[in-house]
């Protein structure tokens, strides 16, 4: 899955998680920078062995909120939000992802 603002490509290769294994599991161990997971609105970060940044997402792909630099062992929620983007730490920042800005998510 690619994510895009506006026309450009702004992260490619994102894993889905979209069985409940991978759900589970997130980015635990795992050498991925992001993760979308559908039909969510909150997330752990327990057994995480780095922080990382959730974005919420509304059903069109709008951010809602974000939550940098989530440490290991935090619950993260945002009662309105259909769906959640994790990326490595700071990744948000770097992007220049803001709450508001729209995204869209591509298979």
């Amino acid at each position: 899955m690619n994510v895009y603002r506006e026309q450009q490509l702004v992260i490619s290769g994102v894993d889905v998680a979209n069985t409940f294994y991978k759900r589970l599991r997130g980015m635990i161990r795992r050498p991925i920078s992001a993760l979308y997971i559908p039909h969510c609105n909150s997330i752990h970060t327990y057994f995480m062995h780095k922080p990382i940044d959730v974005l919420f997402l509304d059903k069109s792909g709008k951010i809602l909120s974000i939550s940098p630099n989530v440490r290991s062992k935090r619950l993260r929620m945002w009662k309105r939000a259909s769906h959640v983007l994790e990326l490595d730490a700071n990744m948000a920042n770097q992007l220049g992802l803001y709450e508001g800005m729209q995204l869209r998510l591509e298979e």
